[in-house]
């Protein structure tokens, strides 16, 4: 499972989930994207799918079916599970645990350094961290990579849009070669080849990168 997680609104964090999905999904195996973000569901509209009518998932594990998993229209290797607020008594972190999937599980997480993005860091074997290439969008952006370090889940990348950050912008927190760009393309950005390309090298950094041990 891969948690997908930036301080600021706005940093690509959607576009991101699905388009790293879309790298690494086969059509044997479909990538699994799914809306943790519940304030502000925006998985579904970007893939231009339903989000209505979602039922529960069952209490033991969490299976997916047919009738809440959605398949874009554009794209035979993903599979989307719009937002589905867990229970107060399961809470985020143990749907996530319990969810299963023959393939790879990208998750959108919400915006912010709270609670639920604690518990999709927790439950995700590994994490991406989306920013911007302001200043503030770099110092937010190390902020998330140091939550996620002290919680002991490897960082696969941080992707920054709207600028290239200074050399060594997050030197010590984690290594030059996982800091990726992604150029800002406001009409279809996962249509174009400059941005496929970006989450395709993304996407090729998973498996270089050790995933946390579970215990």
């Amino acid at each position: 499972m891969i948690g997908v997680i930036g301080a600021k609104g706005g940093s690509g964090r959607t576009t991101t989930t699905l388009g790293v999905a879309q790298a690494i999904g086969t059509r044997q195996q479909p990538a699994l994207a799914v809306d943790c973000d519940w304030g502000m569901p925006e998985l579904h509209l970007l893939a231009n799918v339903d989000r209505y009518p979602i039922a529960k998932l069952s209490d033991q594990d969490q299976i997916p079916t047919q009738s809440q998993v959605r398949r874009p229209d554009q794209w035979s290797t993903v599979r989307v599970l719009p937002a589905i607020e867990p229970t107060r008594e399961q809470g985020i972190q143990q749907m996530l645990d319990q969810m299963r999937w023959e393939g790879q599980i990208i998750v959108d997480g919400p915006s912010g350094v709270g609670q639920t993005v604690s518990s999709i860091i927790k439950a995700s074997d590994q994490v991406i961290v989306t920013g911007t290439g302001t200043t503030v969008g770099i110092q937010q952006t190390a902020k998330t990579i140091r939550m996620a370090n002290t919680l002991d889940t490897p960082v696969i990348s941080a992707v920054i849009r709207e600028g290239t950050p200074p050399y060594n912008a997050f030197n010590g927190i984690i290594p030059e070669c996982r800091v990726h760009t992604v150029p800002e393309i406001s009409d279809d950005p996962l249509s174009a080849t400059a941005t496929k390309d970006a989450y395709q090298e993304i996407s090729n950094a998973i498996g270089s990168v050790a995933q946390k041990e579970m215990v």
